[in-house]
């Protein structure tokens, strides 16, 4: 529901009501008409007021004057506010509104071409960096750089193949380790972090350099990679022995008479340590099933990352990263201009209601306030008359009342005026003069209706043109999207 409006005028004016009985007690008519009648007062040619009708006459006036004085104020207010809605409806607020959807346009269109004439002068220096690049190293292909889903699908490969491996090297050497679930475990983490994770930096910062242009990176890529597959495959191939010895130590032991068996499967320092001897000379032992599979899911897992890693962001070292550093300034680019496509259709749309908004108020608010305002004084303007005149009736009927006690009484023939009707001047009961200063704003039910039309066509009239204001800054804009696009296309 929408707020009343500031400008509507809900008091009425509380009218007083000239008290007859009240008065009529006051100046005690009845005994003065008898007193004035029976001393043949006023003389039958007199033609003035005698002291008690003056008195009645008084009393009419200062009632007249007050209820003047008390509603001043009131039409005073009421002339305020018609005087405020009429300027407010004749203003055309459509066009404040147009004109700062120009200047908010205009704003984000200096924003946006500052922000892409970063974007492209970085955009520039990476594209002479990664050509200088390819230039130095003699590459005639574009870098295949990671984007964000590769490196999301990359590193979430990576993650399922560290706990795959853990949890299955946990339950292939939980059976042969002497602190059970929790040292395989343990030892399960170390392995994978090296097999998974150290393979992969392994193939990302070492084996890349075998694709090196320069041959001493080359020979240091061959070297340190050879060395890294050589320690790979032994770490695993100890980690396979180990499982193979320790099968053995526990079968043997399982073998022996119960009462000579130690716990944890008899698992005692010195077996412990000469297993481990034999796993540092993998060569020398004879590997079980068990042990051939914890081995080469160690040496899968570690060839698998090398690869991945190897392959990452591209196969030669460093050249990935300048395509990436490019891909990122295209990127800003499209989000840019997409961002300023967006903002703009919004603030549009936005306007578009804000319009759609201000007619529905000026027409069912603002309208309607002015409207009932009219009303409302036509209403009062009658209103004061008819308190006006019902005074004046009262005043003639105890006036009359006077006289004719009067009449009865009295022995010489009553004056003449004692036969006319007491009567206030025209002016004192027309509103019009009494309250000229808002006379103008007064209508009748026609004028205020033709009025009201007016006022509404105006709007209606004003809020088409903005609507038309607002399309042809809407196409300003798509023709100026279109010209800052191809200014900064991306090849």
């Amino acid at each position: 529901m929408s707020k009343e409006n500031k400008y509507k005028v809900n008091e009425i004016i509380e009218w007083d009501n000239f008290n007859r009985v009240k008065i009529e007690n006051k100046h005690k008519i009845i005994e003065r008409a008898k007193i004035d009648g029976s001393n043949n007062i006023p003389k039958s040619e007199n033609s003035s007021y005698t002291e008690c009708e003056n008195e009645i006459k008084t009393e009419l006036d200062e009632y007249v004057s007050k209820q003047i004085s008390k509603s001043k104020k009131f039409f005073n207010n009421l002339e305020n506010k018609l005087n405020h809605l009429e300027t407010y409806l004749d203003s055309n607020h459509f066009l404040e509104i147009v004109n700062k959807l120009k200047s908010n346009l205009s704003n984000l269109k200096v924003q946006v071409n500052l922000k892409l004439n970063e974007y492209k002068k970085g955009l520039e220096i990476s594209k002479e960096d990664l050509s200088s690049f390819k230039r130095l190293n003699q590459i005639g292909r574009s870098p295949e750089a990671a984007d964000n889903s590769t490196i999301l699908t990359t590193f979430a490969l990576l993650a399922l193949l560290f706990f795959v491996e853990i949890f299955a090297n946990s339950n292939l050497l939980r059976s042969v380790l002497p602190g059970g679930q929790i040292e395989g475990i343990a030892i399960s983490t170390a392995i994978a972090a090296l097999n998974v994770i150290g393979s992969f930096v392994a193939g990302y910062y070492i084996f890349k350099n075998i694709t090196h242009v320069q041959k001493a990176k080359k020979i240091l890529g061959y070297t340190f990679g050879s060395l890294y597959l050589i320690f790979i495959f032994y770490i695993n191939l100890c980690l396979g022995a180990y499982r193979a010895e320790a099968e053995k130590i526990a079968k043997n032991q399982l073998s022996l008479p119960l009462n000579t068996q130690t716990s944890d499967f008899g698992f005692e320092f010195n077996s412990v340590l000469g297993a481990l001897e034999q796993a540092i000379r993998p060569w020398t032992v004879s590997f079980t099933l068990m042990a051939l599979i914890l081995t080469c899911i160690g040496i899968l897992f570690a060839t698998g990352s090398i690869i991945k890693g190897f392959f990452f962001n591209d196969t030669f070292p460093g050249y990935g990263t300048l395509g990436q550093q490019v891909n990122r300034f295209k990127n800003l680019i499209k989000s840019t201009l997409h961002e300023f496509t967006s903002k703009a259709t919004k603030t549009v749309d936005n306007t578009s209601k804000e319009i759609n908004n201000l007619q529905n108020k000026l027409v069912h608010e603002d309208l309607d306030s002015w409207d009932h305002n009219v009303n409302l004084l036509q209403m009062e303007f009658v209103n004061f008359k008819r308190k006006i005149e019902e005074a004046e009736k009262d005043a003639d009927h105890i006036i009359l009342e006077y006289r004719e006690r009067n009449k009865s009484i009295r022995s010489t023939p009553a004056p003449e005026y004692f036969s006319n009707s007491f009567k206030l001047h025209d002016d004192k009961k027309d509103p019009y003069i009494q309250f000229v200063e808002v006379k103008e704003s007064h209508k009748n039910d026609t004028e205020r209706k033709e009025k009201k039309k007016e006022f509404e066509e105006n709007i209606i009239k004003k809020f088409e043109e903005s609507l038309k204001k607002i399309k042809e800054t809407y196409d300003e804009f798509l023709n100026d999207q279109e010209k800052i696009q191809n200014k900064y296309e991306i090849n």
